[in-house]
C-alpha cells in the first residue's frame, strides 16, 4: 500500500473456484466505481465477489468492497478458463459472448 492513497481498498481472494486456470490466465487493472457492477452483485456490505462482470471489461478477480462515490482499481481478467458453477451470478448468453478470451465449462449454458 502506498502512502500517499487516499483510501486502502479492502479486498481478499474469496471463492474464486470459478477461475480454473488462475496461473495462466491474463488479468488487466480496471478503476471501477458501483456503477460498473450490476445491482444485484453488490451486497448491502458493498462486497462484490470475485467473478462479477464488469461490462465490456472482464470478470473481476478477487472481492471486493464498494461503496458509492468512491474509485477502486481493482484486477480484471480478461483471459482464462471459466467454471459457470462457481460464478457468483450467471451470465446471458450476449455477455458471454462478449468475453472473447474467455472459455466457459460445466454448468448450463445460457440460451
Amino acid at each position: 500500500m502506498s502512502n500517499f492513497a487516499p483510501k486502502r481498498t479492502d479486498y481478499d481472494t474469496g471463492d474464486d473456484r470459478w477461475n480454473r486456470d488462475g496461473l495462466r490466465s491474463r488479468a488487466h487493472g480496471v478503476t471501477v466505481t458501483t456503477a460498473s457492477f450490476k445491482p444485484a452483485n453488490i451486497g448491502a456490505d458493498g462486497l462484490v465477489k470475485s467473478g462479477s462482470l464488469i461490462a465490456g471489461k472482464g470478470l473481476l478477480k478477487h472481492n471486493v468492497v464498494i461503496k458509492a462515490g468512491e474509485k477502486h482499481l481493482v484486477s480484471v481478467v480478461h483471459e482464462t478458463t471459466c467454471d459457470r458453477r462457481y460464478l457468483p451470478a450467471a451470465l446471458s448468453a450476449a455477455e458471454e459472448a462478449a468475453l472473447k478470451g474467455v472459455v466457459f465449462i460445466n454448468g448450463t449454458a445460457p440460451a
